[in-house]
């Protein structure tokens, strides 16, 4: 860019969910801040100590309630916007303002429709509004190997790139959490459906898998958190699943270049989705065979019928087990992620925030 923007971004995700693909992948951007772009992240609590040095932050105290994120983005957010003189906003979620502010950009993180809505009429007119607002954005960001949600003329595609704390992986001396050298990864949304499905398959794999390779939950709100505990209770598989608190991205990352295969019976996502960490980490991904995750994780993925819990558990115990499977599908990510281009997305972040300012 010949000229200084400033953008601000929503960083409402880094405080109160910072191990969320809409965390992840903003931490992903603001480390790629295109040439002559001022980074500034809108916080509603005191900045985490993780955060870039090149990023400047704006507090705007706002507690992680129903009306609280109804204020955040509805009121403070466009607030923030004008009183910094930003040019551009830019949240990694699948929301925004529904007026106010100027001009914003969306680049949608997270597991669409199974993400977990908070029940009230304060969260379900949140959500309704952000989704209103997100009809309004100026351009929504998709990567350039995944189809799109629609052929509008605001999709704008753009290379890939992980946060630089998983892609290229970097060796840890040891596994995060006393975890054991090997563990099955789930990240995934607080919802019943899913959290259902996924522990049925693991009732049906823990035991041919063994101790050595327990199923650790993470990305779980306090909802998600106590259902599964629940469920766990209720089915004896209490000491053999790890469910883990809110952690920061970089031990997201550690978790996830330390476990031997990701399982994701669900959508892949667009931004930030654990897919692609796991691909950016040489990890193995176990999935339902379905489009979207296809088109994504390539021959990287061990895909099994979709929301059959049993085949999904055989999947898990074929990738666990056979180790000659898992290191070939190792082999496998390790390529897919070989041909993202950091570089390339930062200069087509630039691009596209040029197109929309000018």
């Amino acid at each position: 860019m010949t000229t200084s923007l400033t953008v601000l971004y929503d960083g409402w995700p880094l405080v109160y969910a910072p191990d969320s693909p809409a965390a992840l992948h903003l931490l992903g951007l603001l480390e790629r801040l295109p040439q002559g772009v001022r980074g500034l992240a809108a916080l509603p609590a005191p900045s985490p100590a993780w955060l870039p040095e090149n990023l400047e932050p704006v507090l705007a105290p706002t507690p992680p309630t129903p009306s609280g994120r109804l204020v955040w983005m509805q009121r403070a957010l466009p607030r923030l916007k004008r009183q910094t003189g930003a040019g551009l906003l830019h949240t990694t979620r699948s929301g925004a303002p529904l007026s106010g502010g100027g001009p914003f950009i969306v680049s949608p993180s997270g597991f669409g429709r199974a993400e977990r809505r908070a029940p009230g009429a304060v969260s379900r007119l949140a959500d309704a509004l952000a989704a209103g607002g997100l009809s309004r954005a100026a351009a929504i960001l998709w990567p350039d190997d995944q189809s799109p949600p629609d052929s509008g003329e605001r999709v704008l595609r753009l290379p890939f790139a992980a946060p630089s704390a998983f892609h290229p992986p970097a060796p840890d001396q040891r596994p995060p959490f006393d975890l054991p050298e090997g563990c099955i990864l789930w990240h995934g949304p607080s919802t019943p459906q899913v959290l259902g499905l996924v522990l049925s398959a693991w009732s049906w794999a823990h035991n041919p898998i063994g101790a050595d390779f327990p199923l650790v939950l993470l990305g779980l709100d306090a909802y998600g958190r106590a259902y599964a505990g629940h469920i766990l209770a209720r089915e004896g598989l209490a000491d053999t699943v790890r469910i883990l608190p809110p952690v920061a991205p970089a031990e997201a990352a550690a978790l996830y270049r330390h476990c031997a295969a990701l399982f994701h019976p669900h959508a892949p996502g667009a931004w930030g989705g654990p897919v692609r960490l796991a691909l950016a980490c040489g990890v193995p991904v176990v999935s339902s065979d379905r489009p979207d995750v296809a088109e994504v994780v390539g021959p990287a993925g061990f895909l099994i019928k979709e929301n059959d819990a049993r085949h999904l558990g055989g999947g898990l115990i074929a990738v666990i087990v056979k180790e000659n499977v898992r290191m070939e599908l190792e082999e496998k990510a390790a390529a897919r992620a070989a041909a993202w281009d950091a570089a390339a997305f930062t200069e087509a972040l630039g691009a596209a925030y040029r197109a929309i300012v000018e």
